[in-house]
């Protein structure tokens, strides 16, 4: 999760898990944003580098949440 704060184009987290569940529990504006731009892109979001709005969703959490994910 945390390599998509440093390259938005990295996105295996987002759609192998249950990321979404993470991303509203912080901001429910940020997981919207984040499904919306993975329905437009389809398989783009697998066969291209694109990026995702991920910025909101690490701006809602706090640093002390990043810091336990890093660990």
């Amino acid at each position: 999760m945390l390599n998509s704060m440093n390259d938005p184009t990295s996105h295996p987290w987002v759609v192998a898990t249950e990321a979404l569940e993470t991303v509203i529990s912080y901001s429910g504006e940020a997981a919207a944003k984040i499904t919306d731009a993975m329905a437009a892109l389809s398989l783009r979001l697998f066969t291209e580098k694109v990026s995702l709005h991920y910025e909101e969703f690490f701006k809602a959490m706090p640093e002390e949440h990043k810091n336990s994910f890093a660990s």
